[in-house]
């Protein structure tokens, strides 16, 4: 098993960065989102995003086990310290990546998650087939688990336009 890279707080305090051993550099943040509920209040949780600018963007990509091993990292990290608190993804597909990143982060996840504390909820498939890809992760034992499930796909309906009621 591969060690994750060496991280550093970015410079504005609200993320991380790292270079892997190609001088790929990757910026890595958590912020605030706000899922809607159909009544009351927002539910807010947090958004895990990452970019990637590669050193050569020529160069084909290449798996590189140590930068799944840092983000499986700063995400482990994220829930010792926020543990009642949700974290969402969305795969963009800005190149047409988005099913194949939703794979990757689906096999992350099911790699992570031995002792089977946290629980993965992906969005619907009607949305798939739209090109959007979507997950929840959270805690099984979180006290909000409900609410923050139906906000998610309260929110993702109204995002798209569709009739609520999964």
């Amino acid at each position: 098993m591969y060690g994750p890279y060496d991280v550093d707080v970015t410079l504005d305090g609200n993320g991380y960065q790292f270079i892997s051993a190609r001088g790929d550099h990757y910026l890595v943040y958590f912020t605030a989102f706000f899922l809607t509920q159909e009544v009351g209040a927002d539910i807010e949780v947090v958004s895990f995003s990452f970019t990637c600018k590669r050193a050569d963007e020529h160069a084909h990509n290449r798996h590189d086990p140590r930068v799944k091993a840092t983000l499986r990292s700063l995400v482990e990290q994220f829930f010792e310290k926020n543990g009642d608190n949700a974290l969402l993804y969305l795969c963009m597909n800005d190149n047409r990546s988005a099913r194949s990143r939703s794979i990757t982060f689906s096999r992350w996840f099911n790699e992570s998650n031995k002792d089977q504390r946290y629980e993965r909820y992906k969005s619907p498939t009607k949305y798939a087939k739209l090109g959007f890809y979507s997950s929840l992760i959270l805690k099984k034992a979180n006290p909000n688990r409900e609410a923050i499930l139906a906000a998610f796909n309260y929110t993702i309906d109204i995002y798209w336009g569709f009739e609520t009621g999964l």
